[in-house]
């Protein structure tokens, strides 16, 4: 049975958490997201942003897959339907970065964005379309608040990042008993992919 949070997830499509993760596990997280960058320092250097969908951006894919397996309960609580973990990547947006509008791909049916840690405090807003009935949202989150949303039913896009860097952590799951069950723990399958993109 559904409860209110469940409807109004069902109705929008979307959800926003408030306090998703503490601040004390976005600053754990995006200090080790700097380290990684750190670390790779020379590469990136090189190589410059490679991030196929936000130009000036860099991407790490499945940095931390152990936060998406731990944030499981909290949004199925959310979304009412038993979920499998896809994959997660962190992307540090720059300056100017836009991402454009789009729906995610079947391994991210269900979604959580969530920013770890900005340069300054800022509105920079994540704004949704729905698929069907075309209904205009946006949601301006603060670190830590975490959206939930089904990314093949939203459209959703950021404008142009008007602060200096502003980092998220993407977590994706799918329905364990829908179409796209055969997905879940994508990321082990391409353990490749875990790196620096």
């Amino acid at each position: 049975m559904f409860n209110k949070i469940q409807e109004q997830f069902e109705k929008n499509k979307f959800y926003v958490y408030d306090d998703f993760l503490s601040k004390d596990e976005c600053k754990e997280l995006s200090d080790k997201f700097f380290y990684t960058l750190k670390n790779n320092k020379d590469r990136l250097q090189k190589e410059g942003p490679r991030s196929k969908q936000v130009k000036n951006s860099h991407e790490i894919y499945t940095p931390f897959p152990e936060i998406g397996v731990l944030c499981l309960d909290k949004i199925e609580k959310i979304t009412g339907v038993r979920l499998g973990f896809t994959y997660c990547y962190s992307r540090l947006y720059k300056k100017g970065s836009d991402l454009k509008p789009h729906i995610d791909r079947s391994a991210s049916e269900y979604s959580v964005t969530i920013p770890l840690a900005f340069s300054e405090q800022n509105d920079w807003p994540i704004k949704f379309r729905d698929v069907e009935s075309n209904t205009y949202n946006e949601c301006v989150q603060d670190i830590g608040n975490g959206i939930v949303y089904m990314g093949e039913k939203l459209w959703h896009w950021r404008p142009s990042l008007p602060i200096d860097w502003s980092l998220h952590l993407f977590l994706h799951y799918v329905d364990i008993n829908g179409k796209h069950k055969d997905l879940e723990n994508e990321y082990k399958k391409h353990k490749d992919l875990r790196s620096i993109i």
